[in-house]
């Protein structure tokens, strides 16, 4: 390994994150305690410090890993059409594909911003860049698009649409999500022309 290459993170690392990650989203990062994790990722308490000092170091942690996913499987999204109001179209019935994948419970960021009250706690932070990027991704493909209407209130209507596709979702009713979110956006794009 070149002396400059960044090194990979330690292997108690990865799996300390693996099992947050899958508790945390399972059951609630309320619900869960380091004690918990540090059994299922058989590291002793001195090696999780190590590594992320805190419940909360490793919650942003998680967050973050949780928007890097989110980014890579929009560019999936992205690469695999040619427009970007296929580009939308295809996002919206994402969404609705991963609120009824077996094993859904609701939105990450969501849960990890109702666990802090404070607005400027590290955390939030993280959870609200994470939203900005979504925003900047559905700004772009919209302007992308030769969208021509209210820039800034269809952003927002679609992000209140996906929100409330996952938080439905989250209560049962996760049947007709996608088509649900698509229609909203074919009618969106069609409005506008």
């Amino acid at each position: 390994m070149p002396i400059d290459a960044p090194r990979p993170p330690a292997p108690a690392k990865v799996r300390i994150l693996a099992v947050a990650d899958e508790l945390f989203y399972h059951e609630g990062i309320r619900n869960v305690g380091v004690e918990r994790i540090l059994e299922q990722a058989s590291v002793t308490r001195a090696t999780f410090y190590k590594h992320y000092r805190s419940k909360e170091h490793l919650i942003i942690a998680y967050v973050r890993g949780r928007h890097e996913m989110v980014q890579r499987d929009i560019q999936l999204v992205r690469d695999s059409v040619a427009s970007p109001v296929e580009a939308l179209l295809l996002i919206a019935e994402f969404v609705g594909d991963v609120a009824r994948r077996e094993g859904f419970h609701g939105d990450p960021f969501f849960d990890a911003a109702a666990f802090f009250d404070d607005p400027e706690h590290a955390v939030r932070i993280v959870v609200a860049e994470h939203r900005s990027w979504e925003r900047g991704v559905l700004r772009e493909l919209l302007t992308e698009a030769d969208y021509r209407g209210d820039l800034d209130g269809a952003v927002e209507e679609l992000m209140l649409l996906r929100d409330g596709s996952l938080m439905g979702t989250d209560v049962g009713e996760s049947a007709a999500v996608g088509a649900a979110l698509h229609r909203a956006v074919r009618r969106m794009l069609k409005a506008d022309s």
